[in-house]
């Protein structure tokens, strides 16, 4: 045989092999993402859920994203991958996204205490709080008052309710807050832990950066974070900014599921923005993901590698804890950071698979049981696919 007819062949070969492994590859894409299509459509026929939003990610691609439902029940409008979805506290991980940013900036440290930023904090309320740093506020070891339930609220002005403010004045109530805070007892974590979940310690982390910078937190999220990364989150209820919006439910007198009200009582009071209440597309909340991926890889353009890490795995020998995120390791899939997220009416999850390269991002509009067991049904389908691979 000639050198040209080899030639020929050895490419045909070479062209043939390269179109089976293309085609198996394929073949198991399309397999996991059915068996993914099947867990969703599953899980929006058996339990009480309007919506679910479910997206699968790795550093470079989305691997998975699947959204079933309605924007209100039994209505008739769909969700969209570029419909707003209430995340809660996910909201968490965002603000110290940005604290972490201005720290690399230099503009506060991690170790600030919040006397440092508001001198004019009375001695012995600053004392009474000595370890109320930008890092322990946003990492719920600063002991500053959960305001978690609906009892905390009655111990302080009705100012600070407003669910109406501008961000200007916003910013300015949270300074007084800051104040209001540090003079009520801290709030110990008990049986000798050292963490106690707060909302309250993430205004207060961010009206410290609000100081620094001398701009409202609305303003440097949209400066910091959303822009470089080309996400449109929008502050507050969706339907709030739109009334054909994704609504969140409560359950109604006969126990079934009814829209709530964006400008209810269960509105989110704007000075607790910092702490859960943005909402977020199924695609920002992939490019969010995969933002966090990628930083924990070292390819972030916006945040470095060590700082990334600190945010979802914390330090041990600078005795830092993770900030916005939760972390444990976890057999079969390494190091995770997780957190979950809820207002009363949406339920959202994050989970960042670090040793795996993969993430994932859940959101119902509804935050009823249901809405719970159902993430419990269909997250076994992903992980096994994290374990064994996307086949």
């Amino acid at each position: 045989m000639s050198e040209r007819g080899f030639t020929f062949i050895s490419a045909l070969i070479a062209l043939l092999s390269y179109s089976a492994c293309f085609a198996d590859a394929e073949s198991s894409d399309i397999k996991a993402e059915a068996l993914f299509d099947a867990a969703l459509d599953k899980a929006i026929s058996e339990y009480n859920v309007p919506a679910i939003s479910w997206v699968f990610v790795s550093p470079e691609e989305v691997i998975y994203q699947g959204v079933r439902g309605t924007r209100v029940v039994g209505g008739e409008l769909p969700v969209s991958f570029a419909d707003p979805m209430h995340i809660g506290s996910n909201t968490k991980a965002f603000t110290a996204y940005l604290a972490a940013i201005f720290v690399m900036k230099g503009k506060i440290d991690w170790d600030t205490h919040v006397a440092e930023i508001f001198p004019e904090i009375p001695k012995e309320n600053a004392n009474n709080y000595g370890q109320a740093t930008l890092s322990n506020l946003l990492s719920h070891r600063a002991w500053i008052k959960p305001m978690t339930e609906e009892e905390e609220f009655s111990e302080i002005p009705t100012q600070f309710m407003d669910t109406k403010l501008s961000p200007k004045k916003a910013m300015e109530l949270r300074k007084d807050f800051v104040y209001k805070m540090l003079e009520l007892p801290p709030s110990p974590a008990a049986d000798g832990k050292e963490i106690r979940y707060s909302n309250a310690g993430y205004v207060l982390a961010a009206s410290m950066l609000e100081k620094v910078s001398g701009k409202p937190w609305e303003e440097l999220m949209t400066e910091f974070v959303f822009k470089p990364l080309e996400i449109n989150a929008i502050f507050g209820w969706p339907g709030k900014h739109d009334s054909r919006g994704v609504y969140g439910h409560i359950p109604g007198k006969d126990g079934q599921l009814v829209p709530d009200d964006p400008n209810g009582e269960n509105t989110i009071p704007t000075i607790l923005g910092p702490a859960g209440d943005l909402s977020l597309s199924a695609l920002d909340y992939e490019k969010w993901l995969m933002e966090n991926l990628r930083c924990l890889q070292g390819q972030s353009k916006v945040l470095t590698q060590e700082y990334c890490q600190l945010l979802h795995f914390g330090e041990a020998k600078d005795n830092r804890f993770p900030m916005g995120w939760g972390s444990k390791f976890k057999e079969g899939l390494g190091r995770v950071s997780t957190h979950s997220g809820s207002g009363g009416t949406f339920l959202s999850y994050a989970l960042i698979f670090a040793d795996k390269g993969r993430a994932i991002g859940v959101t119902f509009n509804s935050a009823n049981v249901d809405a719970n067991l159902a993430f419990k049904d269909i997250y076994p389908v992903f992980k096994e696919a994290l374990v064994h691979g996307e086949k």
